[in-house]
């Protein structure tokens, strides 16, 4: 029996799913999840583990009769075994993260630090040069309102929050703004700056120097995690025949995609 992938009308074959997924950049990604589930099957994960994941409650009011607690947990909230095993998934993941990354982790965050500073601002864009320099100095000068003429004359989706830009990483923002937030006060307003045609003016409201809380040590270990995951993959890849479309009968080799 030939299995297939139904999709509306359309059904694709096994080879033709791979195809797709090569055409569609996707390939790699299910690669480094199928390498990331070999990975898992040595992570060592006890009942006390899954209970405190599953209820945040501590292990020591862990039912005896554990396989009916799993079945009870899944059976009032309407979950199937597929998503426990999600569920279990997950706490591997964690426990694979914890185990080769936290060592690293104060190191990689004193190392890039800034890229978690965070900044909130008051923004107007425009790409009318003559109007932001007579924006900027009716704000410099004659004490103007930033979230009225934000909201009157800025293009961007600020001008719906009268300017205010919500706390955002300094990562995120163009480079010259970062420059500006560095270098720049609180309360001062700045510009105009020049991005893609449009013409940026900022006031600095609030600056918050990144510390490493359990959000950011978590983001860390995220994408340690992922960048351990490409490498690995990559260096397999590298290796002549590691992807091949086989006849899963025969073994017989259909066509070597690298």
């Amino acid at each position: 029996m030939t299995i297939c992938l139904k999709f509306g009308n359309l059904k694709l074959t096994g080879e033709q799913v791979v195809a797709a997924l090569v055409r569609y950049q996707l390939l790699e990604s299910l690669l480094e999840q199928i390498l990331l589930d070999s990975i898992l099957t040595s992570v060592s994960i006890s009942e006390d583990d899954v209970f405190e994941h599953l209820t945040g409650q501590d292990c020591s009011l862990k039912p005896d009769n554990f396989k009916a607690f799993l079945e009870d947990w899944a059976s009032q909230r309407q979950r199937s075994r597929t998503d426990l095993e999600k569920a279990v998934r997950q706490l591997r993941i964690q426990k694979l993260k914890q185990a080769h990354f936290d060592r690293q982790i104060d190191a990689e965050f004193l190392k890039r630090k800034p890229e978690f500073d965070q900044v909130v601002l008051s923004l107007i864009r425009t790409s009318n040069q003559q109007l932001a320099e007579e924006l900027l100095f009716q704000l410099r000068d004659d004490q103007v309102s930033f979230g009225s003429l934000a909201a009157q004359y800025s293009e961007g989706a600020e001008r719906h929050t009268q300017g205010w830009l919500g706390l955002v990483r300094l990562s995120n923002l163009p480079p010259p703004v970062i420059q500006l937030v560095y270098q720049g006060k609180v309360g001062q307003v700045y510009g105009p700056v020049f991005l893609n045609d449009q013409a940026w003016i900022i006031r600095i409201e609030q600056f918050f120097e990144a510390r490493l809380t359990e959000w950011v040590r978590a983001d860390l270990r995220n994408q340690q995690l992922s960048c351990w995951l490409r490498s690995t993959l990559q260096s397999k890849l590298s290796e002549p025949g590691q992807i091949q479309i086989v006849n899963s009968q025969s073994e017989e080799v259909a066509e070597a995609i690298v």
